[in-house]
Order: C-alpha cells, then sequence, then structure tokens
C-alpha cells in the first residue's frame, strides 16, 4: 500500500519561506536606512536647503554610502541564494517524499532509487549563476543599489536643513521607499513649485520595474527562490517516467481575472517548464501520474530485472491544451512586439521564440536517467573530464560550506541551553555530511526562534543573549515581566523635575531591593535597573542643559534667523532622544546660547542707536566673559552656566548681589554708616522721601511746593529753604555721602534692573503725553505711539532692584525695566531684602518699549528704558 503524500504541506511551506525572505529584506533595508540616516544627519543640519544633494559633495558621506550599499548588495545577494537552496531543497524533500510514497514498501534497485531521487544540485548552481538579459544575479543586485543610492539623495535632500534627528529622518526614509511616489512629489525647486530633481528626472525605471528599490528587492526575491522551487519540480520530473505531464492550478487568493484563470486545471505536457505566469503568480503546478496499476507493474517489472526502458504508460499528455494555443494566437502581435518575453515563453519555444516552436518537439524520446549516464560516461572528453574535475572541487566547497553550517549551528546551539547539540556533534565526528547538514539547519532554526525571543526582551534586559548563556528564555522572560510590572506601575515622565526626582530614588531603591533578593536572575534584573537609571541619570542632564537654554530655545521660535530657527529645532528633537549625544548637546547648547547672545546684543544696539546712544555689539561670551572676569578680580570665580544673559543683559541673583555689595563697591565703613539706617540717612527709613522731596520739583503741594530742585539750585541749604522747612545737618552729610557713593562706582558690565512705580510717576517721566483718565493698557498704547517719547529726568535718586521678585512696591501697576550699560553709575547696596541698588539724581533714561502684561486678570504696564551714563 503506498504512503500518503499530501502536496499542500510543502506549497505551504514554501509560501511561508516567501515571507521569511520577504521579512529578511525590510531588516536589510531598514538596517541600512537607520544607518544611513546616523551618517547624514550632521552633514543634512549644517546643509544649505536650496540646493540638491548629492553624495559627491559630502566625501565623508559618500564613503560610507559606498560601503553600505556594498553590505547591502551583499546581504540581498546571500538572501536570494539562500532562498534559492532553501526552495531547492525543500522541493527534493516533496518530491522524494512523493517517490516514497510511490514504492511503499517494495524493495527497488538502489540504483533506480537514487536516479529517481538525485538532487540536481548542478542545476542549481547553474540557476543561480544564470543570467537574465545578460545579466547575472550579482549585476541586477548592484542595479538595486545604485537605485537606492538615487533615492536617498532625494530623501535626503528633503531633510536638508530640518534638524531632523538621526531616527526622525530614518522614519521618512522608510515611509518614501514604501510609497515612491511621495518622494518624487515633495522635491521642490528654489522658487518652491514642484520639480523632479536631477537623481529623479534622470531615473527612468521602465515597464515592470518599481520606482522602489526595496519593492524591486521584494519582487526579485520573492521571483528567484519561486522559479528556483518550481525549476527544482520541473528538473524532478523530468528524471520520473510514470510522471506523464502537468496540471497548473490558482491558489485560493486570486482576486483578479488575468491569464492564470485561463489555465487553471489544464494539463501541459511534463516538457513544459513552469515558474509563474506573471511576477508575483501564485499559480502552482502538480505533476500527474500513471494509475496505480500501471505504476505497480513498472515496479514490480524493475523488481523483477526486466528491461523498462521503453515502458510506456497511458495518458502521456503530448500536445499543449487549446487554450494555450488561442492564447498565443490572440497575443502574437504583442509578442512579435514585445522587448521583454514572460519566462513561460523564454523557457518552453526555441531561442524564446514562439516561431521556431516549442523546444521539445521533434526530438526523440527522452532517454532513462541510466541510459544517458551510461553514454555520457562513453562519450566524454578531456575537457569534460577536466570540467567534472572542476564541478568536484566546487562540491567540495559545497560540502565544506555544509560542514561550517553544521559548525555554526553547534556553536550557537551551545550558548543556548534549552537547545541540545548532541546528535548534531555525533553527526560532525562521524562525518555524515548530509545528516550534519539536516541537523544544522535544524539547531540553527531553533537558534534563530531563540534569537528572536532575545530580541522581544531587549527593551529592558541589556545583553540579553550574554544572560541567556546562564539562563533559559523562560527564566528570562520571568524575569522581563517582572521588570516590566515594575516599570508599568511609573509614569515615564522626563518633562519635570519632580518626576525625573521620583524615578531616580524608586530605581535606586530598586536596585537595593534586588540586590538583597535570593532570585536566580537577580543579577538580571538589578542590571536592568541599572541601565535604566542610567537614562533617567542622563535625561536629568539633558533638561539641565534644556532649562538652562529656554530663553534662547523661545528666542529660536521667534528669531527670522534660519540657522539659528534649525539649531533649536535640532536642540528641541534632541532633548526628547534618548540617544542623544551629551557632549554634542552641550555644545549645541553653548552654540545656540552664543549666537541668540550675538543677536540679542545686535538688538540692543539697534534699540540703543535709535534713543540716540550707539554702543559697541557685545556677545554673549563678550558680557559673560567680563562678568566672570570682575568676580575674580575680587577673588570670587564664577562658571558660564552660573551667569544668566538675556537680551545683552546679565541677570543678577542673590548671591551674586551680596557678593557685589560686599566686595565690588568703592565705599568707605563710615559712608556705609552715614547712608545706612538710622534716622537721617536714606536706606530702610523714611528720611530717603524727605531728601527724594527736596529733590524734585513739586506742584501742587500747599504750602510745601517748591519751584526749583537740588540740581538747579546745588546749595542743600538753600534748597531746604525752598522746601519750607530746614534739613537735618545728618540729611545733608547722607545727601553728599550717597552722591559720592554712586559717582565712585561704576558698573563693569551690563545688566537689568527694576522699579515699580505708579501712574503719578509715569506721567511724571512722559510729561508731553496727556495720560488723565487712561487706564494701563491705553497709557502703554500712547507711549507706544507717541513721535516724541520724551522721557523727563527724575531729580531725585531711583531706588531699583536687581531681583523683580524683592522689590517692595510689587503691587504698583507699572513696572521699569532698566537697561544698565557697562559705565553707568550706580550703587549696589547692602540692602538684601529688597536687592537694592541706587542710581543717582536726575538720571537720563532712553525708551524702549511700553507693552501690557496681564497677570491675575489685572493689566500691568512693562516700560523698558536704557540708562544713558
Amino acid at each position: 500500500m503506498p504512503k500518503t503524500f499530501t502536496i499542500g504541506t510543502y506549497d505551504k511551506k514554501h509560501k511561508e519561506n516567501l515571507a521569511k525572505r520577504a521579512r529578511k529584506v525590510q531588516q536589510l533595508y531598514d538596517a541600512a536606512i537607520k544607518r544611513i540616516a546616523q551618517a547624514a544627519a550632521p552633514s543634512l543640519f549644517d546643509a544649505d536647503p536650496k540646493t540638491e544633494f548629492h553624495f559627491e559633495d559630502f566625501p565623508a558621506l559618500k564613503k560610507e554610502m559606498e560601503a553600505l550599499m556594498q553590505d547591502l548588495g551583499s546581504s540581498l545577494q546571500a538572501n536570494i541564494e539562500d532562498g534559492d537552496q532553501e526552495s531547492w531543497t525543500l522541493s527534493n524533500t516533496k518530491n522524494d517524499a512523493m517517490v516514497d510514497s510511490i514504492i511503499g514498501k517494495k524493495h527497488l534497485p538502489k540504483k533506480v532509487v537514487q536516479a529517481w531521487k538525485h538532487p540536481h544540485l548542478e542545476a542549481l548552481n547553474a540557476f543561480i549563476a544564470r543570467k537574465e538579459a545578460g545579466m547575472n544575479l550579482s549585476r541586477r543586485i548592484w542595479n538595486l543599489t545604485q537605485q537606492f543610492k538615487s533615492e536617498m539623495e532625494l530623501a535626503l535632500e528633503l531633510g536638508m536643513g530640518e534638524g531632523k534627528s538621526a531616527a526622525a529622518l530614518s522614519r521618512d526614509i522608510r515611509k518614501y521607499l514604501v510609497e515612491p511616489n511621495k518622494l518624487f512629489r515633495r522635491v521642490r525647486d528654489k522658487s518652491g513649485a514642484l520639480r523632479l530633481s536631477k537623481a529623479a528626472a534622470a531615473y527612468h525605471p521602465g515597464q515592470g520595474v518599481y520606482r522602489s528599490s526595496y519593492k524591486n528587492a521584494l519582487r526579485m526575491t520573492a521571483t528567484e527562490n519561486n522559479i528556483a522551487y518550481r525549476t527544482a519540480d520541473h528538473n524532478r520530473w523530468q528524471a520520473l517516467p510514470f510522471v506523464i505531464g502537468i496540471e497548473i492550478h490558482i491558489s485560493n487568493n486570486h482576486p483578479t481575472e488575468d491569464i492564470c484563470d485561463l489555465f487553471d486545471g489544464k494539463r501541459f505536457p511534463k516538457d513544459f517548464k513552469f515558474t509563474g505566469w506573471h511576477p508575483w503568480c501564485r499559480c502552482y503546478a502538480v505533476s500527474v501520474l500513471a494509475s496505480q496499476e500501471e505504476m505497480d507493474a513498472y515496479t514490480t517489472a524493475i523488481m523483477n530485472g526486466e528491461d523498462v526502458s521503453h515502458w510506456k504508460f497511458t495518458g502521456q499528455v503530448e500536445k499543449m491544451p487549446k487554450e494555450f494555443d488561442k492564447w498565443m494566437k490572440d497575443n502574437q502581435a504583442r509578442i512579435e512586439n514585445a522587448t521583454s518575453m514572460p519566462y513561460f515563453i523564454k523557457d518552453n519555444f526555441k531561442d524564446g521564440d514562439p516561431a521556431k516552436g516549442l523546444r521539445w518537439e521533434g526530438k526523440k524520446k527522452a532517454k532513462t536517467t541510466l541510459e544517458k549516464a551510461e553514454e555520457r560516461h562513453a562519450a566524454r572528453t578531456q575537457e569534460q573530464i577536466a570540467d567534472i574535475q572542476k564541478r568536484a572541487e566546487e562540491r567540495q566547497k559545497r560540502h565544506a560550506m555544509m560542514k561550517q553550517t553544521a559548525l555554526d549551528a553547534q556553536a550557537a546551539g551551545k550558548e543556548m541551553p534549552e537547545i541540545s547539540t548532541t546528535a548534531l556533534t555525533k553527526a560532525i565526528n562521524e562525518g555524515n555530511l548530509d545528516k550534519m547538514f539536516k541537523l544544522g539547519q535544524k539547531v540553527q532554526k531553533k537558534v534563530e526562534k531563540m534569537k528572536l525571543a532575545e530580541a522581544n526582551m531587549e527593551d529592558l534586559i541589556p545583553n540579553v543573549h550574554e544572560w541567556h548563556k546562564k539562563h533559559t528564555i523562560k527564566e528570562l522572560e520571568a524575569a522581563h515581566d517582572a521588570i516590566k510590572k515594575t516599570f508599568d506601575r511609573w509614569t515615564w515622565d522626563f518633562t519635570t523635575d519632580n518626576s525625573l526626582q521620583f524615578l531616580q530614588g524608586r530605581l535606586q531603591r530598586e536596585i537595593g531591593i534586588v540586590a538583597r533578593s535570593s532570585h536566580s536572575t537577580k543579577e538580571v534584573a538589578k542590571e536592568a535597573f541599572e541601565n535604566r537609571l542610567k537614562l533617567v541619570n542622563k535625561r536629568i542632564d539633558m533638561k539641565a542643559i534644556g532649562d538652562s537654554i529656554t530663553h534662547e530655545l523661545d528666542f529660536a521660535v521667534k528669531t527670522k534667523s534660519a540657522i539659528v530657527k534649525r539649531l533649536g529645532n535640532w536642540i528641541k528633537a534632541t532633548l526628547n532622544d534618548n540617544n542623544a549625544d551629551l557632549a554634542k548637546l552641550r555644545s549645541k547648547a553653548k552654540e545656540l546660547q552664543d549666537k541668540v547672545g550675538k543677536l540679542e546684543a545686535q538688538a540692543a544696539a539697534r534699540a540703543a542707536k535709535k534713543a540716540g546712544n550707539a554702543t559697541h555689539i557685545q556677545s554673549k561670551a563678550e558680557i559673560i566673559q567680563e562678568m566672570k572676569d570682575a568676580f575674580l578680580k575680587r577673588g570670587k570665580k564664577l562658571t558660564d552656566s552660573e551667569i544668566q544673559v538675556e537680551n545683552g543683559l546679565c541677570i543678577i541673583n542673590a548671591e551674586q548681589h551680596e557678593f557685589m555689595a560686599e566686595h565690588m563697591m568703592n565705599i568707605t565703613r563710615e559712608q556705609r554708616k552715614q547712608i545706612w539706617n538710622h534716622r537721617y540717612g536714606y536706606i530702610q527709613t523714611g528720611s530717603s522721601f524727605t531728601i527724594n522731596g527736596c529733590c524734585r520739583d513739586i506742584t501742587g503741594a500747599g504750602k510745601h511746593a517748591i519751584h526749583g530742585s537740588i540740581i538747579n539750585n546745588p546749595n542743600i541749604d538753600k534748597c531746604a529753604d525752598l522746601f519750607g522747612r530746614k534739613l537735618t545737618e545728618d540729611q545733608k552729610r547722607t545727601i553728599i555721602t550717597l552722591d559720592a557713593a554712586i559717582g565712585n562706582n561704576k558698573t563693569e558690565f551690563p545688566m537689568l534692573v527694576i522699579r515699580n512705580v505708579d501712574n503719578n510717576a509715569i506721567k511724571a517721566l512722559f510729561k508731553g503725553i496727556d495720560m488723565d483718565g487712561c487706564n494701563v493698557p491705553q497709557i502703554c498704547n500712547k507711549i507706544t505711539q507717541s513721535t516724541t517719547p520724551a522721557i523727563t529726568p527724575d531729580c531725585g535718586y531711583l531706588s531699583v532692584s536687581t531681583n523683580a521678585t524683592k522689590n517692595v512696591f510689587k503691587e504698583r501697576r507699572f513696572q521699569l525695566q532698566l537697561e544698565i550699560p557697562k559705565g553707568a553709575q550706580m550703587y549696589v547696596t547692602e540692602n538684601y531684602t529688597e536687592s537694592e541698588c541706587i542710581l543717582g539724581r536726575e538720571t537720563k533714561l532712553a525708551l524702549i518699549s511700553a507693552k501690557v502684561e496681564t497677570r491675575g486678570g489685572e493689566d500691568y504696564g512693562i516700560i523698558r528704558c536704557r540708562v544713558i551714563p
């Protein structure tokens, strides 16, 4: 009784193999795209987005691309050739099973069985080495890599000047390869019109060729592997006398009616070589066998030693189906005008020309394999013998490859506790090549399955393969699940200090817990937590960098400078990239600070010039250096990160104010004592109001109205008489001392100070503007729109703060923001609770801007002025 044989099992496996090879193509392209994106991202950052991108313009990147193309081409070719061998082997396995089902328990001569099971490996080598359109497989792969290079030039051109990270660039490129039309449509010329770049305009893939090298690689791989499978079938069936024809069927997945439907279920002569009607064809051929009775008689005759060389089976398919002949006739004109023939024509007509007839017509009946072998032995020449020897050497190479495959599988399997290599090791030691190769393939499949499981855990467990040498996959998966469960309890927010500190603390705690654990995989978990802690610490550093340039990043959004905008975009993207290079990020952050500082200094200079006082344009770096030098001269060393500069002005913090008051002011102890907190001093005493009242022109103050000022009347006693009462001798000494304290101290670097005032003070400053009955927005609008917003100097002293939050008059509706240039006279006091500084009487101011800010539903006026030394 014949053995049961099901062809569907093998054809299903063939489809699975094709899908596996397609996934490998996708993996190769993904790796290549990631590699070129990482290499190209730095070059694209500085590239001019208005120019076309060519690798020739970037030598280092060109070299990397050439190496990548070589690697990609080699890997694609290896994938196709491995698939060809896999398909060929599967076909042989299928047909061997068919032969076994026919033989059953009969004992046929070994030579006959060997002939029926001949694997035709020399035909496989010839198949791989064959040429299509004058090109072998290597050349066709080379064409694919050239197309890939052109696509990369187009895709990278679109990324020029956008400041994208390598990961974002890689995602864009993968999208374009899947949908190539979007790539060609998006390229624009310098005027913004759609265009094709030189690389795109010169690229016309032609009929039957995709615009995507990725899709062409997928089709080439599937086509080659499918042809290999069908060719192996064809070769085997030619050597089997009981195969009397073939029958072609369409697959279950066949939504569109085409040529396949015409020949579904039709029988063809066994000489007809079928590898598919068209690219991606899913049709399949099955062998038509002689009847069971005839095969029984045939095998019995062989066992009896009878000559079966002229045995003739009934039902032999001799003619092509009439549907095929009709199709050839209906499409004769198309065939004659075609530049390339489909495989079913090239393979079955003499010289691929239907006019010359089918290639097996006119030939004598094919001899058996044994007859052919005897004739070959008798007719061999010296050249043929040499060729046989050459092929023997190739066979030795093949055998060496098979053994190496087994050795590689053995080495990989030994590293994984679940995989037994005992049988494989025994076959290797015995030298059984076929057995070791088959066992090696089985072990390799298990290894690949384990590697896939390893890859699924790499997101949390670093060095998972090394850990797999000590633990089973199940143990590692259990550890992975426990780690994930712990991580899932936390919110992985890297945007706030509180969240980062929380994660840092939790991870440190978990590391301590697992270190004390007795679990077998505690070191795995410990390394996973330590690895994630490294990431959190890195994100803390990255956030610190981002926080230090908040102003600069906001500036980059609003600026018209394309360079600063691109730099800001790159930094923002990188601040969210866990794989960011910290050193490079710091460097780019400093570069942004320098560029923004320079632009702000230029803007400040323009504003000062507009106000009638042009200044030297200082960069942020120059300003920082000035402040560092000033502090260092008094024995204090500042770092760049400790100095805050905005719009070309230093923002002084509490510690810096304190140091300036104590170490940088040219003032004696006696002078401090005179100015400071006592009845007739100035700082932290009501006497300051009396002193300033004597210095200002006050009208409408009843009997105490004065019509001059201490500036116009330098004699203090006389000015005091005008006020209606005399100043005390102490108050007179306070004014003289404070004048000296202010006059003897000049700022050594530019800074910003603030003063909160009410509506009356604003009216006094801008006397030329009618503000009666106006609210805050209306006053600011009038100041802004005034053609001559002259500022009337205040004849009294101006008390200001280096820290806005410490000014005691925060409730007042206007804030004067005063830009203090280097060289201005100003006394930095030891009144730390208010961060107080004092500017001299009748300080001149130049208006820069006036705007409204709303806080807590209330409008506040922000008046920006520059102090004119």
